[in-house]
């Protein structure tokens, strides 16, 4: 099986929790139909719901381009040993050349199969059969496939021990549009959306404590100068004790001290900081430029830094290329994306310019992803330095 290429009686299932890939046969699914009426759905939709969560995208599929999750849609995946069945959408991603790489005309995503997350799916399930139930033959004047295969929500649906699986597809066995697709998804992709980036009620909460704060202070302080003295016409102890520590006369600073540390060590302390706040990159900014502050041999240490991850970035998309130098490197290529707080598409965005300045290709992908940085499950400073720079 050369280049991807598969029997026209095979699928490919994707396992949610590593995003390995499994060949299923046809024989095993209902309702295969789904798959050749599947639209593409664009890429910018695919991009944002890849970010977000496992359910996200599952739901920008099977409800494309009507916005209700239709029944024709679905595909229902036969579980081992008559289990009952696990729900299931076929995905298609009308590519138009954000992949250098690969053709304009190209399908991204074409026979895979995305499995339901099982509370998902009984949800649906039940939504269906209240809806069947209030009408009857609503379900667009077909049988109800839906209803006829219920998803099993006593079993965890583990990838490949519960279902008739063929066998697993090696990452150099795929096609470029699948290794491509594959490359595009996020890492520890949440099964669910988590809050998003808009919903500012926590942010709101603090503002308001503030307020409060910053008035109960107000108000502390209208009374002591309205009553700046006791009846006797003495001062309060601890008034004249912080009058007096105010006119403390503050230590001047002394000189600077050049320090004299490896070049090594200066490196990787600048990793270090650099890598615990790139989750914001308005943060990772104002901490490099902090550190090129302390001393010439910071700022050159802390861009050779970000120069060696810059150029880890650019380089990984092109591996996609030579799937038998990796067989997972379409993982990989998750993982630093991942780490880096980009997508695939502006990996490839990239210049051959590695510099790190205010106007540099990376900063402005990141602000243009900004909206999208809380929504799935950050990166860990440690998970960090082990994926970009060690």
């Amino acid at each position: 099986m050369e280049g991807g290429e598969k029997g026209k009686n095979e699928m490919l299932l994707i396992d949610p929790s590593g995003f390995s890939v499994y060949r299923v046969s046809k024989m095993a699914l209902n309702n295969v139909e789904a798959v050749e009426r599947t639209r593409p759905m664009p890429f910018l939709a695919f991009e944002n719901a890849a970010r977000k969560s496992y359910s996200t995208l599952i739901m920008e599929t099977a409800r494309y381009p009507t916005f209700r999750v239709r029944t024709k849609a679905i595909v229902f995946v036969r579980l081992r040993d008559g289990k009952g069945y696990a729900w299931a959408s076929p995905i298609a991603v009308k590519h138009a050349g954000e992949y250098p790489i690969a053709s304009s005309e190209c399908i991204l995503g074409r026979d895979i199969l995305l499995l339901w997350p099982v509370p998902m799916a009984v949800n649906a399930y039940l939504n269906f059969k209240e809806r069947e139930r209030l009408a009857p033959g609503w379900l667009e004047h077909s049988p109800n496939q839906a209803l006829q295969h219920p998803p099993n929500f006593q079993h965890a649906q583990r990838c490949p021990d519960d279902f008739e699986i063929e066998g697993k597809v090696e990452m150099r066995d795929l096609t470029l549009a699948q290794r491509l697709f594959i490359a595009s998804l996020m890492p520890n992709l949440p099964p669910f959306a988590l809050r998003q980036s808009p919903d500012d009620w926590c942010k709101r909460l603090c503002v308001s404590d503030a307020k409060n704060f910053e008035l109960a202070v107000a108000s502390v302080s209208d009374q002591w100068r309205m009553r700046p003295v006791n009846a006797n016409g003495v001062f309060p102890p601890d008034l004249v004790a912080r009058i007096e520590a105010s006119k403390v006369p503050k230590r001047k600073r002394g000189r600077r001290v050049t320090l004299d540390l490896p070049d090594e060590l200066v490196a990787r302390i600048a990793c270090i900081r650099i890598s615990e706040d790139m989750g914001s990159i308005k943060q990772m900014c104002a901490t490099v430029a902090k550190l090129g502050a302390i001393s010439h041999q910071f700022r050159a240490c802390t861009h050779e830094v970000l120069e060696r991850m810059l150029v880890r970035v650019q380089d990984c998309p092109y591996t996609i290329m030579h799937a038998g130098a990796n067989r997972d490197n379409p993982k990989r290529v998750q993982q630093i994306l991942w780490a880096a707080g980009l997508t695939l598409r502006f990996a490839f965005a990239l210049t051959a310019s590695q510099q790190f300045c205010r106007d540099c290709p990376y900063i402005r992908a990141r602000n243009a992803l900004v909206q999208g940085e809380l929504n799935g499950g950050q990166p860990t400073g440690a998970q960090r330095r082990a994926i970009l720079w060690d």
